[in-house]
């Protein structure tokens, strides 16, 4: 199709996209690894119910996909620090307690690290991977087995689309749960 007829194919992926992440959902299809991730942000107040909600619905995929459910957090860290906040910490209490519930309780879960652009992508790695170990330390503290937990730093590799590479919501973990 050339782009002077009815627009660009790109522009109905765009509005498509635009949509499911007006709705709060992300599906991020990858078709060479027929992976679906489901991501969703949690508005407010982080809550016990939010997380279990979050992690424990299946959207439909073929069978034999791989997927994950991703609930995107914003914990807190201070500037160029892995050391949780207070608030991080309350927040970690009931992601903690989440994963205790029934729904969860023999699930895999990743915590992802993710910055935002600013500094070396080598200098955001390390901090996204630093604070990903905290989390996972912190939820151990609270009672979650650690052979269900691993913690990945990615930097600023897996930006948030729709977002500027520095934005503050790229500062990011993600809980995620592989089936």
């Amino acid at each position: 199709m050339k782009p002077t007829e009815r627009g660009t194919p790109g522009v109905a992926v765009a509005l498509a996209a635009a949509l499911v992440l007006a709705a709060g959902l992300v599906f991020d299809l990858g078709a060479a690894s027929a992976q679906v991730r489901t991501r969703s942000a949690i508005a407010g107040p982080v809550t016990r119910e939010a997380i279990v909600r979050g992690l424990s619905v299946v959207p439909d995929v073929d069978p034999g996909s791989r997927g994950e459910i991703s609930v995107m957090l914003h914990i807190e860290f201070d500037f160029n620090s892995a050391e949780l906040t207070a608030s991080a910490r309350r927040d970690l209490d009931r992601v903690a307690s989440a994963l205790a519930d029934a729904r969860l309780a023999d699930g895999l879960v990743t915590i992802e690290g993710h910055t935002d652009a600013t500094g070396s992508e080598a200098y955001n790695r390390r901090l996204s991977g630093q604070r990903a170990t905290a989390v996972t330390s912190y939820l151990v503290q609270r009672g979650v087995a650690a052979r269900r937990l691993t913690a990945v730093g990615f930097g600023e590799e897996r930006p948030l689309t729709g977002y500027a590479p520095t934005d503050g919501r790229q500062r990011r973990v993600e809980i995620v749960r592989t089936w």
